[in-house]
């Protein structure tokens, strides 16, 4: 590739992902890594690689799929399509699913074979890097481990609603672990420090727990460039008759409402 249609490429892949194109061409300093993953899942209703570790902040990952093939192709790379430019890892998953769906208006569907390319581009520079290539037959279990997928356990104000003093909270847990990231719109009530929901029952793979988190308010007439810190107390609680998630006012200057984020780690009650 000459340097003129490589400064061309540069800028194309940065137009993928939204990024301003470049009047100069940039400085290549480090190659940019091959993606590495622990396992993989392609099912009719999932697509999902895991153990994706990003290599830095700038990186996405862009993901080249076809439509189904028959399972007895065994070189079918050239029908490959850019299904997503700028994929990044939660918590170590890429979950393809959607933008494939998005992209061919289809399902997957079992027993066909579908060829997959995917390789990271920084977005700085528009450089990428080396690809991997694999391809899979549409199955329940994973492709390397053979195993069935278990979803993280998840705990949302759409499953048991919000409450005037909490009306969205979000906690994701991480599978095998007593890791969880959370976020919460913490309005706080009158009187009290603290914002709680009421509902029926726990789900059964979040089991009762107390932890500790961190938030930030905008400070009186400050809101925009001075934020207050402040740390809360999390119950999630199991009665007899009914469950509550509570989190109280700790530390820090109490002011709301409160951005509650970031991750703890669950203690058994």
């Amino acid at each position: 590739m000459t340097p003129h249609n490589a400064f061309v490429r540069i800028n194309t892949n940065r137009q993928l992902v939204g990024l301003p194109l470049l009047a100069e061409a940039p400085m290549y300093v480090n190659d940019v890594p091959e993606p590495d993953y622990e396992d993989f899942w392609v099912t009719p209703d999932r697509l999902i690689f895991v153990g994706v570790e990003q290599p830095q902040s700038s990186y996405r990952l862009v993901l080249r799929m076809g439509t189904a093939q028959s399972n007895g192709v065994s070189a079918g790379w050239g029908n490959l399509v850019i299904v997503s430019p700028d994929l990044v890892p939660d918590w170590g998953d890429i979950d393809a699913l959607s933008v494939y769906t998005d992209k061919f208006g289809m399902d997957l569907i079992e027993g066909q074979k579908y060829f997959i390319e995917m390789y990271w581009m920084d977005t700085e520079t528009g450089f990428t890097g080396e690809s991997v290539c694999v391809s899979a037959i549409c199955q329940d279990l994973s492709q390397v481990r053979k195993q069935a997928y278990t979803p993280r356990p998840t705990f949302n104000s759409d499953q048991v609603g919000g409450s005037e003093s909490m009306p969205s909270f979000d906690i994701e847990m991480e599978g095998g672990s007593g890791i969880f990231s959370v976020s919460v719109d913490y309005q706080g009530k009158d009187g009290v420090a603290s914002a709680d929901v009421e509902f029926e029952k726990l789900p059964d793979n979040v089991p009762p727990f107390n932890s500790y988190v961190m938030g930030r308010s905008g400070y009186n007439d400050y809101k925009d460039y001075c934020y207050c810190p402040q740390t809360f107390v999390v119950w999630a609680r199991q009665y007899s008759r009914d469950a509550s998630l509570t989190f109280a006012h700790r530390g820090g200057h109490y002011d709301k409402p409160v951005e509650i984020f970031g991750s703890g780690i669950m203690i058994k009650q």
